[in-house]
């Protein structure tokens, strides 16, 4: 699996929000925490490149569809979204997916 050295990922412990942050700037992006967080608003802890993170900074709500709670995310390694089946804890393939949202 690749990883992208070029920047890292911070997350909140409390609230799973999360940002990405320029490794060689020394500067971090402010974690935009979920609302009514009581976390620290220091930078939060890091977390591997390659880690399934819930979409839009940390702010996307699991869901049920036809049976399946599913989680959509983003993997700062492979530059991609995908949903995550979490009773399975399986990355979804796009064509999984596609059956859960269109009747085919």
């Amino acid at each position: 699996m690749r990883t992208n050295p070029a920047y890292v990922l911070h997350q909140c412990e409390v609230c799973k929000a999360w940002a990405i942050s320029a490794r060689s700037s020394g500067a971090q992006n402010e974690i935009a925490h979920r609302e009514g967080c009581k976390g620290p608003r220091s930078n939060g802890t890091l977390v591997p490149n390659n880690s399934w993170l819930p979409a839009s900074g940390g702010h996307e709500d699991p869901f049920t569809l036809n049976g399946k709670r599913l989680l959509y995310c983003f993997n700062l390694a492979e530059s991609r979204h995908a949903y995550v089946d979490l009773d399975s804890d399986m990355v979804l393939t796009d064509e999984e997916a596609l059956r859960l949202f269109v009747r085919l």
